[in-house]
């Protein structure tokens, strides 16, 4: 997979200008957008981002297809998850702050950029992502 930084951008840019940035059908273009930025930020590997992403999500912001569990977004994050790390990274605490598509991949790569894609067991074995880490030195919350 090859991120193509002008053309996401250029798509998220039109579609501010044409107002409809947040449908639906534009969900898994702001996904992208949000792997890449945060990605790019925390020192994640923007490809094994996206596989995690794709394998939990598609890509859409939707709940989980298990009626059993509350996870939620392009990374599946569950309410417990997300409490947990908000307090080890310094989030804000809501669990319902992981329905935004950008808080849910901002502290999915968080979380995966120290402690790998362990969270994500199923499609990180799945794609011999399992024990790969990024940047230990995000640990303390920078």
């Amino acid at each position: 997979l090859v991120f193509l930084p002008t053309m996401i951008l250029e798509s998220i840019a039109s579609l501010i200008l044409a107002g409809t940035l947040l449908l639906r059908e534009n969900e898994q273009i702001w996904t992208l957008y949000n792997i890449q930025y945060y990605g790019t930020l925390y020192g994640v590997n923007l490809d094994d981002a996206y596989q995690i992403a794709r394998c939990e999500s598609k890509l859409w912001n939707m709940p989980s297809d298990f009626k059993t569990e509350d996870s939620f977004g392009p990374f599946q994050l569950q309410s417990q998850f997300w409490i947990k790390n908000a307090k080890r990274f310094g989030f804000h605490e809501n669990p319902e702050m992981r329905y935004s598509i950008e808080a849910n991949v901002q502290m999915a790569l968080k979380v995966a950029s120290v402690d790998g894609w362990g969270a994500w067991h199923n499609c990180g074995t799945e794609r011999n992502l399992l024990g790969k880490k990024y940047n230990n030195k995000l640990a303390l919350g920078n």
